[in-house]
């Protein structure tokens, strides 16, 4: 039996990479966490419409700036994709962030992270996909904790009502961002999703 000795290189780096994406994934959930409480200290100040506006614009100018040639590379396809996902990504953020002004940072945040819940639903009523019975039973967990900490005396505060509707919003939007994206074109995609946004909330 032959050994191959760049077979421990191969698991040290493979090892790495999977160490650096789940520290990854740690700081943008902190990130996202930390966010919240921002925002939710913000929007008494200035208004949400204008915040998200703002956020969303300062985001486009510095993706342009990196890349102006961008512009170029904008096709009608890209275009028409990108305006349809930015409406999506805007609404949803504005109707959040008004949301929030009325709904605490642990709810606001949980009710959020709802998102993941119905893009598989979004999925399997617009792409048809299969919805296994794993992906079934966590949608029916969460949407049953969602309602024991949202439905008080047999109704739903406006505000949660609100950031449920982003939450819907946005999951139809990673589904359409999944069905839409093409190798090259992602970078002007994202570029017009954000100013479509910045457009939507000013």
């Amino acid at each position: 039996m032959i050994l191959d000795p760049t077979a421990g290189d191969d698991v040290r780096q493979d090892w790495r990479a999977k160490r650096l994406a789940a520290m990854a994934v740690l700081c943008v959930a902190i990130t996202w966490g930390v966010s919240f409480a921002v925002v939710k200290a913000t929007v008494g100040t200035v208004s949400p419409s204008r915040l998200v506006g703002w956020r969303f614009a300062v985001a486009t100018f510095a993706l342009f700036a990196l890349r102006p040639r961008v512009l170029r590379e904008l096709d009608r396809r890209t275009i028409c994709r990108g305006t349809v996902l930015g409406v999506l990504l805007g609404t949803g953020f504005v109707l959040c962030t008004v949301g929030m002004q009325t709904t605490s940072v642990l709810i606001s945040a949980f009710v959020v992270g709802t998102t993941v819940v119905f893009a598989p639903l979004i999925a399997w009523i617009w792409l048809r996909r299969r919805l296994t019975i794993r992906a079934a039973a966590a949608v029916v967990l969460a949407l049953l904790g969602l309602s024991m900490i949202t439905v008080r005396s047999f109704g739903v505060r406006p505000g949660t009502l609100l950031i449920l509707t982003a939450a819907v919003l946005w999951a139809a939007h990673l589904v359409a961002l999944e069905r839409w994206s093409r190798v090259g074109r992602l970078y002007g995609l994202t570029l017009v999703q954000l100013a479509t946004s910045a457009v939507v909330a000013l």
